[in-house]
């Protein structure tokens, strides 16, 4: 634990040649703040389980209504603008090290984008890994579409929904969800 804590000081002193791509960045933080050790393999191993014994749209159901409840315990603060929501949004991720969100409105569409959201597998961080990209987990697409539709549902957007546009990208990328008026 010491040696870990050691080793993520010196590269957080040592000053880089390059900034870092985002794609970095991002990665480094999955691999540092994800999940915690100790629930990684029980986590894969209780949501592989779930999707094994029942239909896909079953299991999309399940994620959208556990988002739906997560939602119900956080709340969003009245928002005056644009900037408002997403700061709102932005701080309820950060009490929870889930990430960050950028809002854009696409006139027909509120686009969301969430990156650095919570991988359970994104595993130890090993200097110089050459890895191939880890993907997003599909489920946490399914959880966050039902987050996102309750809170802009309590801020007046009854009757739409959050559908995510991209569900499995390298983790380095953000999950993007459009919300408004679907099919």
């Amino acid at each position: 634990m010491l040696a870990a804590f050691q080793e993520r000081f010196a590269a957080l002193q040592a000053s880089p040649a390059a900034p870092e791509s985002p794609d970095a960045v991002t990665l480094r933080h999955h691999r540092w703040q994800s999940c915690s050790l100790q629930w990684r393999a029980f986590i894969d191993t209780l949501f592989a389980e779930l999707e094994s014994g029942v239909e896909p749209a079953a299991a999309q159901a399940f994620y959208r209504s556990v988002g739906l409840r997560f939602a119900e315990g956080m709340a969003l603060p009245p928002c005056e603008s644009l900037e408002d929501l997403e700061r709102a949004i932005g701080d309820c991720w950060a009490a929870l090290d889930w990430g960050w969100v950028r809002l854009v409105d696409e006139g027909q569409f509120l686009r969301i984008s969430h990156g650095a959201y919570p991988v359970p597998h994104a595993g130890p961080p090993h200097p110089g890994d050459t890895a191939p990209a880890l993907m997003s987990p599909p489920w946490m697409s399914y959880m966050l579409e039902g987050v996102y539709t309750r809170w802009m549902g309590e801020l007046g957007g009854t009757g739409l929904l959050a559908v995510c546009r991209n569900r499995q990208v390298p983790i380095t990328q953000p999950l993007v969800f459009d919300f408004g008026r679907h099919g």
